[in-house]
């Protein structure tokens, strides 16, 4: 047994036995690939320089430090007057597709309707 386990080991082990294998899948712009030492090296100093560089770009662009999300509020012009019900809204986590009953598709239509600011003077 002992010896199946020092042939054949766990799938981890590997992972980081060669972790400087899939850090240079990583950075494919370093041209230096003889030498291990010195692509890990270049590697380095271009992530940094990358990460020092990205807190000078512009809001709307995307780095590694900063993503924009998919409902940024920057892009609704706020000039444009509309009901609450129709701003974006964020996702809280993994979507999922199902119709709903005509029963559920009331109750979802009287609560959007019931939690709006600009229908309340007329419920009153």
């Amino acid at each position: 047994m002992l010896q199946i386990l020092l042939e054949h080991p766990h799938p981890g082990q590997y992972q980081q036995k060669h972790l400087w294998i899939r850090f240079s899948f990583h950075l494919k712009k370093v041209k230096n690939k003889a030498c291990i030492e010195a692509l890990i090296f270049n590697a380095h100093i271009s992530e940094e320089a990358l990460t020092f560089a990205s807190y000078y770009f512009e809001p709307h662009m995307e780095s590694k430090r900063k993503t924009v999300g998919r409902n940024d509020k920057e892009a609704i012009d706020p000039n444009i007057t509309s009901f609450s019900v129709f701003n974006l809204g964020r996702s809280s986590g993994t979507g999922s597709c199902r119709y709903l009953s005509d029963e559920e598709m009331h109750a979802a239509q009287m609560y959007g309707l019931m939690n709006c600011l600009e229908v309340e003077p007329y419920i009153q």
